[in-house]
C-alpha cells in the first residue's frame, strides 16, 4: 500500500516560507530595500538628453537612434573599454549569444551610457545591458 500524507502537511509544505511584518509595514513592501529614485520629470529629461545626443551623433548617416545603427558604425560609436570587452566577449563565450545578441547588447550599453551622459561605453554599462538581458530571458 502506498503512503498518503495528510492534505494538511501538503498545503502547508508547498508554501514558501515567508517572515513576519514589522509594526506598520505593508506586506511585500520593499521600499527600505530600495534606493532612492528620480521622478518622473527627472527621467524624462534624461531621455530626452540621450535622444538629442543620438540624434546628433547619427546625423550625418541618416539615422535617429542607437536602435538602427548597424554593422562598423555601431562597432564605432559603442566601443567599449577593454574591461567592457574582456566582459561582453566572456558573457559572448558563456551565455552562447549569436553576431546579433552581441550587437544588441552593445546598442543597449551604448543607451544606457547616453542616458547616463558618458561619452564612451564603459564595463558597467556592459554589465547593465547584460544583466537585462539575463532578465529578458528567464521570464
Amino acid at each position: 500500500m502506498r503512503y498518503r500524507l495528510p492534505i494538511a502537511f501538503v498545503r502547508t509544505a508547498a508554501r514558501p516560507h515567508r517572515h513576519p511584518c514589522r509594526s506598520g509595514e505593508r506586506v511585500g513592501d520593499r521600499s527600505r530595500f530600495a534606493p532612492p529614485s528620480e521622478g518622473s520629470a527627472a527621467v524624462a529629461a534624461r531621455v530626452a538628453t540621450a535622444r538629442d545626443i543620438q540624434r546628433a551623433r547619427y546625423a550625418d548617416a541618416g539615422l535617429r537612434t542607437n536602435a538602427e545603427a548597424e554593422g562598423e558604425l555601431l562597432d564605432a560609436v559603442a566601443k567599449p573599454d577593454a574591461a567592457g570587452v574582456k566582459l561582453l566577449t566572456d558573457a559572448a563565450e558563456r551565455m552562447r549569444l549569436t553576431a546579433r545578441g552581441y550587437h544588441r547588447v552593445l546598442r543597449v550599453a551604448r543607451t544606457i551610457a547616453d542616458l547616463a551622459g558618458a561619452d564612451s561605453v564603459t564595463r558597467s554599462h556592459i554589465a547593465e545591458a547584460l544583466s537585462y538581458r539575463r532578465i529578458a530571458h528567464t521570464n
